[in-house]
């Protein structure tokens, strides 16, 4: 793996919690979004925006397994406009609602 792209998996994990974007990473490394876009996609086989919303989401399912935070602290937490939002991008990437993956107790595996 490049140097490049672990600098930005490394700013992803730094920030998961912040409202971050292709764009703010493309600036805070100094390179354009097209070719941020490119070389994550050659590398991980799926976009930064793909890869940041599950990482997002791999964080809101500990948080909803370890913690009694509400979906909308939850939200908050991951930078979510609102728990409505939030619980509607859950449910079409865990396939299930914070709800029932609380209710569960384990977390799958987000592809």
């Amino acid at each position: 793996m490049s140097s490049l792209i672990r600098h930005i998996l490394k700013y992803i994990f730094e920030n998961i919690g912040n409202d971050i974007s292709v764009d703010h990473i493309a600036r805070n490394i100094g390179i354009s979004r097209e070719h941020l876009s490119r070389i994550f996609r050659q590398h991980l086989q799926e976009s930064p925006s793909e890869y940041i919303m599950k990482r997002k989401m791999e964080l809101a399912c500990k948080l909803l397994i370890n913690t009694n935070l509400t979906s909308k602290e939850i939200a908050e937490r991951i930078s979510y406009e609102n728990s409505v939002s939030f619980n509607r991008a859950f449910k079409k990437l865990v396939k299930m609602t914070p709800g029932k993956l609380r209710e569960l107790g384990y977390v799958p595996e987000i592809r």
